[in-house]
């Protein structure tokens, strides 16, 4: 789909994309996108073209309808197919790609504020397929069982992460997730400390996920005593990624 589209078509979904998929035509920055962008979005299904009242304050005379865009069903699909792409390519003059690059940060940082992400979580780690990145040769471990000072006590991240796959058959919930409570729970015979290096090189390896409650009323004095620091925040959810 995106080989059909021009510069400024892509940057047309873009920025309905940044206003929540949809938008009078008059409060687009700039020019307004021209009819033959439009109407090629159109024409593929991506947005559709009506014609609204536009908003006034309570005694201002009403105006007459004036063109209004939504993104489509397809729309929305084939932008979430531009956030999977190696490449997209936005016209380099407009004047309309830094306002729409600013909503789109700003919509990221809302997203992290209400799900309690930080910055390094969601752009700290290698995107996937990326390969551009210099490979770190050697790259320890965050956790050694041999450093340990009872050694036999410490199961291997290999063998942690099969016996939290068994954990995860009897006692997950939330969709899916493991309690860290219940983890540290069940797993009393490894050390507390031990128990957070273990998740958080799995987590590093991209095999396990580790969340935090959506919301601060859920939270036990337990969530908190046994929650896993990553990035300075806690955590108190495991999800399997593979």
């Amino acid at each position: 789909m995106t080989q059909d589209l021009k510069p400024m078509e892509t940057l047309l979904t873009l920025d309905l994309l940044s206003r929540g998929g949809e938008s009078f035509l008059k409060d687009f920055d700039g020019s307004p996108y021209d009819l033959a962008f439009r109407k090629q979005l159109s024409t593929l299904g991506l947005i559709t073209e009506t014609k609204r009242r536009y908003p006034v304050a309570p005694g201002e005379k009403p105006v007459r309808p004036l063109i209004f865009l939504t993104l489509t069903d397809k729309g929305w699909s084939h932008v979430e197919s531009l956030m999977h792409s190696p490449s997209i390519t936005l016209p380099p003059k407009s004047t309309k790609c830094a306002p729409v690059m600013s909503r789109l940060l700003r919509h990221v940082g809302s997203f992290m504020d209400r799900n309690d992400f930080t910055i390094s979580e969601m752009f700290g780690e290698p995107l996937v397929g990326d390969d551009t990145r210099t490979p770190e040769p050697n790259r320890e471990p965050l956790y050694d069982p041999a450093q340990e000072p009872f050694p036999g006590l410490v199961p291997g991240p290999d063998d942690f992460f099969r016996r939290l796959q068994s954990l995860s058959r009897e006692h997950s919930s939330h969709g899916g997730a493991i309690k860290i409570t219940d983890i540290k729970r069940l797993c009393r015979d490894v050390p507390r400390d031990a128990v957070d290096r273990l998740l958080i090189d799995l987590q590093n390896q991209g095999r396990i996920a580790l969340y935090t409650h959506i919301s601060k009323e859920f939270e036990t004095e337990e969530d908190r005593t046994d929650a896993v620091i990553v990035a300075g925040q806690p955590r108190h959810f495991l999800y399997f990624t593979r």
